[in-house]
């Protein structure tokens, strides 16, 4: 795919996609590489608002000349996320008068599901492409049939804006040859008929008998090659597990240190410059376990247990028995509670972390624990480790007039402690919350750039 993102909106004409489209396209063709470009390609390569896939036969020589023409004009390597028929890629560059501008390129050699079952072979793709401007592109009746089968197999789904461009082409032969191919001659005799008469519900209601029959007919054509795909997918799920593509970033601090101010400033950030639909967020903990109340109806009775954050002030600890119990329990959350957000962060997501497992060891009394400091600090080494920490903190002062849960005294002495953890936390940073939101906001994405770059830059 192919997008320009930036959390400060750039104007269309000064739009830096082309000059990272046109040379490439330069170079594709020089070294006669087959490739072309599907979908939302009118305005390419000076603009474009949507995703665009950039089919090829040859993904690996197409990889190494994407990034060779990358570092050649100026843009950073920031995320490359492996996939089993391809990949995802996002380069990065500094934009005039700040922010930074994302472009995204997709790579695929075939249009598939789970991702190695084909819907729209490679062969269908490459018979159909038609040159476009000084660029390929997949021709008009495998574009309307990739419009019309993949969502319609992944989602369940006909989008609207390409339902006119479906029915227009939904008689050609080379149409219904792709649909049979794919999901036998019945099945596509249906959806032909209900495409003439525009039923799009019924279309739709047909999704879960549509991935059957897609199905069905992989296992009946199986062969090395799509064993070879198998084998791929499984390969690039275990890599992305031990290396994940996305990014998980905790935010930690004092109360009124400014994290939700912050968090919510990055949003634009976290929802264009990652892969769509892989944003995860939550507090404190995964979240994987519910509160120890909700399991055990008398617990709340016994030990008090408010859940989540409470009046530090107001309420004592509970006492030791219970306090380690609740310890224990969610530090088994911290540890395997990651299955809730593996995915988004293997895939190039973002998870976002507000307070994180270190806040409960600076201060254990919000969480009404009275498990000593050394303890939880030892257990630390065992939980799942964001990728970037950042610590938020302002003056003593300005945090006591934002929250007056705390005296002076106590927050320095908070500042400490965190100080102190701080130096056995991988990749911490300190970002003092008293400039302007935009400027705290600008330092955190800068940060968060440089090591998604040097990350994917390692050997």
């Amino acid at each position: 795919m192919v997008q320009t993102y930036t959390h400060k909106k750039i104007p269309k004409h000064k739009s830096s996609l082309s000059h990272l489209l046109n040379p490439l396209f330069r170079k594709l063709d020089e070294r006669e590489v087959v490739y072309c470009v599907c979908g939302n390609y009118d305005e390419l390569p000076d603009y474009t608002t949507h995703d665009v896939d950039i089919w090829t036969e040859d993904t690996e020589m197409f990889e190494k000349i994407l990034f060779e023409t990358a570092a050649d004009n100026g843009f950073i390597p920031y995320l490359h996320n492996k996939t089993a028929n391809g990949s995802n890629n996002i380069f990065c560059r500094y934009a005039d008068g700040g922010g930074v501008e994302f472009i995204r390129i997709d790579i695929l050699n075939e249009c598939v599901w789970l991702p190695f079952i084909p819907i729209v072979t490679a062969d269908r793709i490459r018979e159909d492409r038609q040159r476009y401007k000084n660029f390929y592109v997949a021709g008009p009746v495998t574009d309307a049939a990739m419009h019309f089968l993949y969502p319609l197999i992944h989602h369940g789904k006909v989008k609207e804006k390409y339902r006119e461009k479906i029915h227009a082409l939904h008689g050609d032969r080379g149409f219904r040859d792709i649909v049979s191919d794919a999901l036998g001659g019945g099945t596509a005799a249906y959806l032909l008929d209900r495409i003439s008469e525009r039923d799009w519900k019924a279309v739709e209601r047909s999704a879960a008998s549509c991935r059957l029959r897609l199905l069905k007919r992989s296992f009946r054509h199986l062969n090395i090659k799509r064993l070879g795909y198998f084998y791929d997918f499984i390969r690039t799920s275990l890599q992305r597990l031990f290396r994940p593509s996305g990014l998980f970033i905790a935010f930690i601090g004092h109360d009124g240190a400014g994290k939700t101010t912050v968090i919510n400033s990055l949003n634009g950030f976290f929802t264009r410059g990652f892969l769509p639909g892989k944003f995860r967020k939550f507090y404190w903990r995964p979240y994987l376990f519910p509160d120890i109340k909700r399991l055990i109806p008398f617990y709340g009775k016994f030990a008090g247990d408010a859940g989540g954050e409470v009046d530090p002030r107001k309420i004592p600890p509970r006492n030791t028995v219970f306090s380690y119990m609740k310890f224990i329990y969610y530090f088994i959350d911290f540890v395997i509670g990651r299955v809730k957000f593996q995915s988004a962060w293997s895939r190039g997501g973002v998870v976002c972390a507000d307070r994180y497992y270190y806040d409960h060891i600076i201060y254990p009394r919000r969480f009404r624990l009275a498990v000593p400091y050394n303890v939880m600090d030892f257990f630390k080494r065992f939980i799942t480790k964001p990728d970037l920490t950042f610590y938020l903190y302002a003056e003593p002062e300005v945090l006591r007039q934002r929250k007056d849960e705390f005296s002076v005294d106590e927050i320095v002495q908070q500042s400490l402690e965190y100080k102190k953890l701080l130096l056995t936390v991988p990749r911490a940073h300190k970002i003092d919350t008293s400039a302007p939101v935009n400027e705290v906001r600008d330092r955190i994405i800068r940060i968060c750039v440089d090591y998604m770059a040097q990350r994917l830059n390692k050997p």
